[in-house]
This record gives structure tokens, sequence and C-alpha cells, in this order.
């Protein structure tokens, strides 16, 4: 049930949490960017390379769970960094995002009580042939959340 699921979550934060630094620090290093660990303190910095790499992907079956773990992470990251918010478990029962890891609390926008899965954002990224650009999926939820 849908309270069980929550409970579960909640109790799995910290690992999630703590899963979150060293993979993504790992997928930065894979790509042979500089100082992968400012990819903590300065996602930003990295996207333009990250997109560049998305855009060349062609995925496999095999691959694209690492990748949309990753590309959740970083883009996460990105968010939490560039408007001041964090990462939660959502628990408000009538939010359609109830019971899901998201990142929200945004101190840098009008309604910080705004959250989204960067998950589906990953995922509508790499639903998308190659040439696809992470950068236009970024600039489609920068307006979402201007709007909101």
């Amino acid at each position: 049930d849908e309270r069980h699921l929550l409970n579960r979550r909640l109790a799995q934060f910290d690992e999630f949490f703590d899963e979150l630094v060293p993979v993504l620090v790992e997928f930065i290093r894979l790509l042979e960017l500089p100082d992968p660990h400012r990819v903590m303190t300065d996602a930003a910095d990295y996207l333009p390379a990250v997109d560049l790499w998305v855009q060349r992907q062609v995925l496999k079956p095999d691959d694209e769970v690492w990748l949309l773990v990753r590309l959740t992470y970083f883009i996460g990251e990105y968010y939490v960094q560039r408007f001041g918010g964090i990462w939660f478990v959502q628990e408000d029962p009538k939010s359609p995002l109830f019971a899901r890891y998201v990142v929200g609390g945004f101190t840098g926008l009008s309604r910080p009580n705004i959250s989204f899965d960067p998950y589906d954002v990953a995922a509508l990224c790499l639903a998308e042939p190659p040439g696809r650009s992470l950068i236009d999926v970024l600039a489609g939820v920068d307006k979402e959340l201007e709007e909101i």
C-alpha cells in the first residue's frame, strides 16, 4: 500500500542520498571531465559537456538504466544547486509524486514548495533519439518552474 511505500522510501532515503554523491562523481570522471568532485557544487559548469555526451549516445537496453540513474542524479543536483533546493521524499499523499525521491524546497524560486522528480526529466530526455538535447529539456523545466 502507499503508506508502506512511503515508509520504505523514507527509511531508504539516507542510502539513496549516500549513493548519489559517489555515483555522480564517478560518472563525471568516466566522461573524463576535470575535477569530478566539483559536480557536487558546480553542476552547471558540467552541463555543456554532459549535454554533448548525452546527444551522442545510442542507447542499448542494457545501458539505459545505468544512464537514467546518472542523469537523474545530475539533473537533480543541477536544480538543487541552481535554485537552493534539497532532495527529499514527497510525503504529501495528494501529490502525484507521493513517496518518490524529488527535488524542491527551492529558496531561489517565488514558490519554494514546488517539487519535481528528476527521474521523469531524465526519462523524457533519454526517450528522444540520438541528437537529443539535455539543455533543451532543462530549458523546458526552467519554463515550467518559472510559470508555477
